[in-house]
């Protein structure tokens, strides 16, 4: 019998587990210390939280504590029962798990070695926005979430509904992964899928209804603060804002032009690959080619972008002539020192060109992949 089934080896594992809790519960005060850990979104999304709870408005202009809508709040509305140490701390712990998760499950989706899955931690704790999107204690990886979530379930029928409460949860900020929705339309309407469209119905309603229990007006506070504070006036690092920094700041629509090029490549991309569509496949791709030409988004929230990165990396694994693959790798690792280094010195703003990398490396591995699966021979 092995140790790890014996009861000892079980009890003594909770109990550590349970003990370690509760001592980083003791500890939250001091890890959260302004010495060690800044204030960040995640004490404005603690705000509204608890404004929220209260029956108070989260989106009053004056404060301006967040700007994600409605349906984002039930996840922050149960941190703000706590303490703003023990909630920054739990925020922070809930968050790792959730990039762990999602990381050993793709690692799983893509058929990565078992025997290698610790390249998928190493992968996802070295990659740049995730260290930022944790730094800052932001909502992004709950949209990885969802979208490891949708994997799981979209190629079965019988688990279509349960797709759709994923998808919900892309949602939290659906301006990111923008390509997902007319694809996901498009899927939906071939397939007939209209369980998922249930199921994405219901979890956005409930979503929706958990902060309205408390503060009832809560949609209206929203609407009322976002006409208050314009998304124009955001720098983020994006092409179209680039665009529009470029021509003329006056005119937003410019912001929306790559958008609206890239859906219309989109549509196209569909047709030809509808017969043969698979999420798995395609999501990595579509999720870079968003996130790249996305309308407004910050850095940190390119963490949504790990199915292409671990993909690429079973890619790289697997590959006889690595040369390409090589010079992938070493732009790739580039582009994460540049990140974290030049944050040090530059606002967001000029990190226009990350997305835009990240996808240079992924097409570069798969160029490589295509041109090795062309010439290998048919047995």
């Amino acid at each position: 019998m092995s140790i790890r089934n014996k009861p000892v080896y079980r009890i003594l594992l909770w109990g550590t587990f349970f003990a370690s809790l509760w001592l980083l519960a003791r500890m939250a005060p001091t890890l959260v210390d302004p010495k060690y850990l800044p204030a960040d979104d995640f004490s404005h999304f603690w705000e509204a939280g608890q404004l929220n709870n209260q029956g108070q408005n989260p989106y009053d202009p004056e404060q301006q504590l967040i700007f994600n809508p409605p349906w984002t709040l039930p996840a922050v509305m149960l941190f703000a029962l706590f303490d703003y140490p023990l909630a920054r701390l739990a925020w922070l712990l809930v968050n790792i798990a959730i990039v762990i998760y999602c990381a050993e499950k793709l690692w799983q989706i893509y058929r990565g070695s078992p025997n290698r899955r610790w390249l998928a931690w190493l992968l996802v704790f070295t990659f740049s926005p995730t260290i930022s999107t944790l730094h800052k204690g932001q909502f992004t990886p709950l949209v990885l979430l969802g979208m490891v979530g949708f994997l799981l379930t979209i190629e079965q029928r019988k688990r279509w509904f349960l797709a759709g409460v994923c998808a919900a949860l892309i949602t939290v900020k659906p301006q990111l992964f923008y390509l997902f929705w007319p694809a996901l339309g498009l899927w939906i309407l071939h397939k007939r899928a209209w369980p998922l469209i249930l199921g994405a119905g219901l979890a956005f309603s409930g979503l929706l209804a958990l902060p309205m229990l408390t503060n009832p007006s809560v949609i209206a506070q929203y609407i009322e603060g976002s006409a208050a504070f314009s998304l124009a006036a955001w720098a983020t690092p994006t092409i179209g804002t680039y665009l529009r920094a470029w021509i003329s700041l006056e005119h937003f629509w410019l912001q929306f032009i790559p958008s609206v090029l890239v859906v219309a490549w989109l549509v196209y991309y569909w047709f030809q690959k509808r017969q043969s569509w698979r999420w798995k496949d395609e999501l990595p791709l579509l999720v870079l080619v968003s996130m790249a030409t996305m309308p407004y988004g910050w850095t940190y929230d390119q963490v949504i972008l790990l199915p292409a990165l671990i993909l690429a990396a079973i890619w790289f694994s697997k590959m006889k002539d690595r040369r390409w693959g090589l010079v992938s790798l070493a732009l790739y690792i580039l582009l994460n020192v540049l990140n974290l280094w030049l944050h040090r010195y530059l606002d967001d703003f000029w990190f226009g060109w990350l997305a835009p990398g990240f996808l240079l490396c992924y097409l570069l591995i798969a160029w490589q992949r295509s041109k090795e699966s062309k010439e290998a021979p048919v047995s």
